[in-house]
């Protein structure tokens, strides 16, 4: 039966809350802020679960993403191929972008790519009581930099949010 228990260190075969060969398949994961082993169990002790038959757990992993759309870019730059989901601007300069996601106040990390080296920048999204959120943009470096959902989920234990993938032209 696959099960999520409360997660213990693994210090010998004495540490499991039954005999270790019971359990399978052991991964560890974080589910409502609390540290858990998904794990197949064969065993027939009552054990201390946090949710027996992970059906919460999967109806967790289903559910849907959030979309996250871009309303508007300030500080772009005029007369080029741009699009809704393509800008060109400079670098070092600050742009804003604003649109709505339904989330609580809060503010998180925004991973940005830069396509030929990969490297990484991160900006802030701050979204407000109403659901506004601002992310000032300052790509500090030129050439392609984008953001997709691949991206946005990457360093979350659980794909969130969704976005078109959007592209910043740096010069």
């Amino acid at each position: 039966m696959e099960i999520l228990i409360p997660y213990f260190n693994i210090n010998g075969t004495d540490s499991y809350p039954d005999d270790y060969r019971l359990f399978s398949s052991m991964e560890k994961l974080k589910f409502n802020n609390q540290n858990y082993w998904l794990c197949n169990y064969a065993g027939k002790k009552e054990l201390e679960t946090g949710v027996n038959n992970c059906a919460d757990y999967r109806s967790y992993l289903k559910a849907p993403l959030l979309p996250i759309v871009i309303d508007q870019v300030t500080n772009i730059l005029t007369d080029f191929d741009d699009s809704d989901t393509q800008y060109t601007v400079k670098e070092n300069t600050d742009c804003i972008a604003t649109g709505k996601l339904a989330i609580p106040k809060q503010n998180f990390r925004v991973p940005f790519i830069r396509t030929d080296t990969g490297r990484k920048a991160y900006m802030i999204a701050a979204v407000d009581e109403l659901g506004n959120f601002t992310i000032t943009l300052n790509f500090k470096t030129s050439g392609e930099w984008l953001v997709n959902t691949e991206l946005l989920n990457s360093e979350l234990p659980k794909a969130v949010f969704s976005i078109a993938e959007h592209k910043f032209k740096v010069v």
